[in-house]
């Protein structure tokens, strides 16, 4: 795939309405994308851990945008999305780290891995994805 359509995702991604505000950096490229972010106060449940609800959204979308990767052409949709919780996180940086792992007839697999600044794994996220019927080029924020 093309340096210009990693650049369009990362644009895409950074423009989403669901991102304002967010401290989330993406990093795409053919075989892996690379999500971080710095833990935040407001990010924290009433017992000082990140709440899953910010653990989910970074391994979904490590995984949205590295299938977004590989299909070129099509905005891709979540057909499903597991997390397994394995640590908390609690403070400093975390990191997302999702790869293709299998590309069938309709359906692209991924996985990601989520680890805090001293590298421990946190969670671990696998989902499917499948191309929509809207071009990238007409998705706000793609400019490929």
């Amino acid at each position: 795939m093309s340096e210009a359509h990693h650049r369009a995702l990362e644009r895409m991604y950074d423009s989403a309405p669901s991102n304002q505000g967010s401290n989330l950096q993406a990093l795409v490229n053919d075989h892996q994308v690379e999500l971080s972010m710095r833990v935040q106060p407001e990010m924290l449940h009433s017992a000082g851990a990140v709440s899953g609800s910010y653990i989910y959204k970074m391994l979904e979308d490590a995984c949205f945008l590295v299938a977004s990767a590989s299909a070129e052409e099509f905005y891709v949709l979540t057909a499903s999305f597991n997390v397994q919780h394995i640590g908390p996180a609690i403070q400093g940086e975390l990191r997302a780290v999702a790869k293709v792992v299998h590309t069938g007839r309709t359906l692209i697999y991924t996985e990601a891995r989520l680890y805090d600044s001293a590298g421990d794994l946190l969670a671990l996220g696998t989902g499917s994805f499948t191309r929509s019927q809207l071009p990238l080029r007409d998705v706000p924020g793609y400019q490929g």
